[in-house]
């Protein structure tokens, strides 16, 4: 998924984007409560968006986003993003410089959450 990110954004003559452990850590939580409800949500259990679960956990953020799927195919997953404009400029954002991926497969459907992040 990093590499998928960072070949499009090349292509755009963007900059890459890093990995970064907290944001994986925030997004792996994402899909993991996507998964347990069986549906796509922005919100977590307590209403939380992205940005309330990136500053609880300790990341100091000043711009950020989150791009969510439920579809089991890696490929189908980017496409998608691809295809839709909100989802797009995520992917696309320029002041964006890292990035936080989380997968859960639950039976046939991979739940992903991939958080963007512009740090302080």
């Amino acid at each position: 998924m990093l590499a998928k990110h960072n070949a499009l954004r090349q292509q755009l003559g963007l900059g890459s984007l890093k990995m970064n452990s907290t944001l994986s850590k925030v997004a792996q939580n994402q899909a993991a409560y996507n998964a347990s409800i069986g549906t796509i949500s922005h919100a977590d259990a307590r209403g939380g968006q992205v940005w309330d679960r990136a500053t609880a956990a300790g990341y100091m953020w000043t711009h950020i986003g989150e791009n969510l799927a439920d579809v089991s195919h890696l490929d189908k997953v980017f496409d998608l993003w691809v295809a839709s404009p909100g989802h797009y400029r995520n992917m696309t954002d320029p002041s964006f410089k890292e990035i936080g991926i989380g997968k859960v497969t639950q039976g046939t459907h991979e739940f992903w959450c991939v958080v963007f992040a512009t740090p302080q």
